[in-house]
């Protein structure tokens, strides 16, 4: 567990509802979920980091209390 995270999301106006970046493919035998190094470009302990996060928390706040109405 570290301070860098990655964020997927579905993209506005996306009809198929896919999930980006795409997913990486499990293999049946070997270890290979590792992320790219690109993926994880949010670090919580930088500012701008820290933007992200709290506007990803906004939004899930925002959605949650929409469906209680």
């Amino acid at each position: 567990m570290g301070t860098r995270l990655c964020f997927y999301h579905v993209p506005s106006g996306n009809e198929d509802h896919e999930i980006q970046p795409p997913v990486i493919e499990r293999h049946p035998r070997i270890v290979n979920d590792t992320a790219p190094d690109d993926r994880w470009d949010c670090d919580v302990l930088d500012e701008e980091g820290e933007r992200r996060l709290r506007a990803v928390v906004d939004e899930i706040h925002q959605a949650c209390a929409a469906l209680e109405q």
